[in-house]
This record gives C-alpha cells, sequence and structure tokens, in this order.
C-alpha cells in the first residue's frame, strides 16, 4: 500500500535513551536494568507509524477521538442468495438464511482477518409489520 501511495510507514524513533547497564552486582540493580530494558524493547522494537494518505481517506470508516486510532473500510458485503425462508406464523416473524458476498473490496482488504472473497451465511430475523417484513436484531 506504500508503493501505490496509500500510506506511508516510518520506524519509530525511540526519544529516550537506551536503559545503561550499571556496574553494582546488586541483584535489584540488575533486576531494574532488566525491567527498563524490557520496557524500552516493548516500546520501540519493531515499532512503526503509519500515515494515510489523501488517497485513503475515502476508505475511512471511523476515527477514535483523542487517540490515534483509524477503522479502514476493507469491502462490502452484499446478499448473494436467499437459501431459506423459515416462517414462524404464531410469533409474527421468519427466520431467513442467507448468503453473503464481498462487492468493492478496497486496498485495506489485505489486512482483513479473513480471506473476504470467501462467501459466509448468516441467519437474519425478520418480523412481520403492517408494513411488510422488516429486519431486527433482537429477535
Amino acid at each position: 500500500l506504500e508503493e501505490e501511495g496509500y500510506l506511508k510507514i516510518l520506524e519509530v524513533q525511540p526519544n529516550e535513551p537506551k536503559p545503561k547497564k550499571g556496574n553494582s552486582n546488586d541483584p535489584l540493580t540488575q533486576w531494574r536494568y532488566e525491567a527498563e530494558t524490557t520496557r524500552y524493547n516493548r516500546k520501540y522494537k519493531d515499532a512503526y507509524d503509519i500515515e494515510l494518505s489523501g488517497k485513503s481517506e475515502k476508505f475511512i470508516e471511523e476515527i477514535k477521538e483523542a487517540s490515534d486510532y483509524v477503522t479502514m473500510r476493507s469491502h462490502t458485503y452484499e446478499v448473494d442468495e436467499v437459501l431459506e425462508v423459515q416462517e414462524i406464523p404464531s410469533m409474527n416473524a421468519a427466520k431467513v438464511k442467507v448468503r453473503f458476498v464481498a462487492e468493492d473490496l478496497t486496498p485495506f482488504s489485505i489486512f482483513y482477518k479473513s480471506d473476504p472473497n470467501e462467501f459466509w451465511m448468516k441467519d437474519l430475523k425478520m418480523v412481520k409489520t403492517s408494513n411488510g417484513w422488516k429486519y431486527c436484531d433482537n429477535f
């Protein structure tokens, strides 16, 4: 994505010196040095700043206030096929099994936790109203 101009990756530069090993044979001093070294390595080893370019702005889904956390859109799911409808007349409801497929893949889809090209199925809950069938998520 960096080569395509969507983001810039910069290695984080330490803004504090590496811990210095003391000359003491005191176990407490050695323990402190090891703890500070571990903390320093966790903070700076393999740490990167990622800057989004203007080209990637159209894929931003959410920016968390007072943080550097950004959620990027990787794709959208569309209903591919309705596989099964099971009506429940006593509740004026239905259980509908649908298959989704990924559409509108973005360059950020490479970061998605699973392969967005694989379809997935889900049971949806529908309620019959005077205006027709409506999706409800608390069935």
